[in-house]
C-alpha cells in the first residue's frame, strides 16, 4: 500500500501515443498487464484528480475511468473498487466533493461491478506529517487509505506553484481539506496577500529576477513576498508528504493536457498520449518531458529522485517519445516558480 516508504527499483514506463483516449489508456495497461494481474487484488482505490469544483477539463474524465474499469473487469481477485478524491476546489468554493462527483458524471460508473464512489474528505485523517509554513512549523492530517492497491489517475498540467502537477501531487486529495493550504507553506490568513497587485510591470520584474541574487530579489518583491515564501517551502512539504503516501501505480491521461495558468484555469492542450508505470515518479518525469519542461526543475520530483524514492528515468515500453514532445505554455508566474532552487529550503 502507498503509505509505506518503498524504494523503487528500475521500473518500466509505458507510453502509447496518437490513438485517442481509449486506445492510449488501454494500450499502456496492456503493456503492463502481467504485472497488474499479479498485483491488483483485494481493495482497490482509483484516485482521479477532481481539483476543480465543477465539470471541467481540469478534472479526470469519467471516460478515462471507464477504460480502466473495462480493463479490470475480469480481474477476479478484486474485492471492491473505490473511486474517490477530496476536492480542494470544492472546499474553497464552499461545496462538497460529492458535488464535483455528480457534476463530472461519475455516478454512472457505479454500473460497473464492485465499484463504489467515495469522498476522501469524509475518511478519518489520523496520519500526521510535519510541514513548514511562513508562520512556523505545522502539522497536516492525512487519511489512512486502507487499500491493497492505489492507482493515481491524473492529467498532465501546469501548476500555479510547482510548475507541474500529475500523478504524485494528485495524492494531495488525501490530506484534510483544511490542511492542504499548509503544504503550500501558507495558512488561510495568508490567502488575501496572494492577490496583491504590483505596480511594477512583469517585464521589469523578470529583468530584475535575472540580474539580482534570488534572496535579494525575494526581499524586494513586496507584492510577491507571500508567493515566494510558498515557492521556498512547497517542494519540501510535498516531499515530506510523498515520502509517507504515494500511489502504487500511475496512469496519466494526456489525451488533453493543460497549459498556462493551471491546474484549474489553464487552457486544454490536445496532446493524445497516455503514460503508466509502477513508479509514479518515472511516469511524472516522462509527462514533464513531453510538456517541454525538465523533471529536475520541478522541485518535489527532484527531491524524491535524490532520495531514491523512484527514478526520473524508467525502462521504456511502447511508443517512442521522439516527435511527441511539445512546449506547453507555462504558468504566468513560472519565472518566479523557477526560484525554488535558489530559495530552497
Amino acid at each position: 500500500m502507498g503509505v509505506e516508504c518503498i524504494i523503487y527499483l528500475s521500473m518500466k514506463v509505458a507510453l502509447i501515443r496518437g490513438g485517442g483516449r481509449e486506445k492510449n489508456i488501454r494500450g499502456v495497461l496492456e503493456l503492463l498487464e502481467e504485472e497488474l494481474r499479479a498485483r491488483v487484488k483485494g481493495r482497490i482505490l482509483l484516485k482521479p484528480n477532481l481539483t476543480d469544483h465543477k465539470r471541467s477539463p481540469a478534472n479526470t474524465s469519467p471516460e478515462t475511468l471507464e477504460v480502466i474499469l473495462e480493463f479490470l473487469s475480469d480481474f477476479d481477485e478484486i474485492e471492491v473498487i473505490h473511486i474517490g478524491d477530496g476536492s480542494g476546489g470544492a472546499f474553497f468554493a464552499g461545496k462538497s466533493t460529492w458535488d464535483v462527483i455528480r457534476e463530472m458524471g461519475y455516478e454512472a460508473l457505479k454500473r460497473y461491478p464492485k465499484v463504489e464512489l467515495v469522498n476522501l474528505d469524509e475518511l478519518p485523517h489520523p496520519i500526521e506529517i510535519e510541514v513548514r509554513t511562513v508562520r512556523g512549523p505545522a502539522t497536516i492530517r492525512v487519511a489512512e487509505l486502507n487499500y491493497d492497491f492505489i492507482a493515481s489517475v491524473a492529467i498532465p498540467k501546469t501548476h500555479d506553484f510547482v510548475i507541474y502537477t500529475g500523478a504524485l501531487k494528485n495524492m494531495m486529495g488525501a490530506i484534510h481539506p483544511e490542511d492542504r493550504i499548509k503544504v503550500h507553506g501558507l495558512t488561510m490568513d495568508d490567502l488575501p496577500y496572494l492577490e496583491s497587485r504590483s505596480p511594477v510591470p512583469v517585464w521589469l520584474k523578470k529583468f530584475l529576477r535575472g540580474i539580482l541574487p534570488a534572496g535579494l530579489f525575494a526581499k524586494m518583491a513586496w507584492h510577491e513576498r507571500v508567493y515566494l515564501a510558498s515557492v521556498r517551502k512547497i517542494h519540501s512539504n510535498l516531499f515530506a508528504f510523498l515520502k509517507v503516501l504515494r500511489p502504487d501505480f500511475a496512469i496519466i491521461d494526456g489525451f488533453w493536457g493543460m497549459e498556462g495558468n493551471g491546474p484549474v484555469n489553464g487552457a486544454p492542450y490536445l496532446h493524445d498520449f497516455a503514460v503508466a508505470s509502477f513508479d509514479p515518479l518515472a511516469a511524472d518525469a516522462l509527462a514533464v518531458r513531453l510538456m517541454g519542461f525538465s523533471p529536475e526543475e520541478v522541485g518535489y520530483l527532484k527531491l524524491l529522485a535524490e532520495a531514491k524514492i523512484g527514478a526520473l528515468e524508467g525502462e521504456p515500453l511502447g511508443d517512442a517519445l521522439e516527435g511527441l514532445e511539445r512546449k506547453y505554455r507555462p504558468h504566468r508566474l513560472y519565472y518566479l516558480q523557477k526560484l525554488w532552487k535558489k530559495l530552497h529550503p
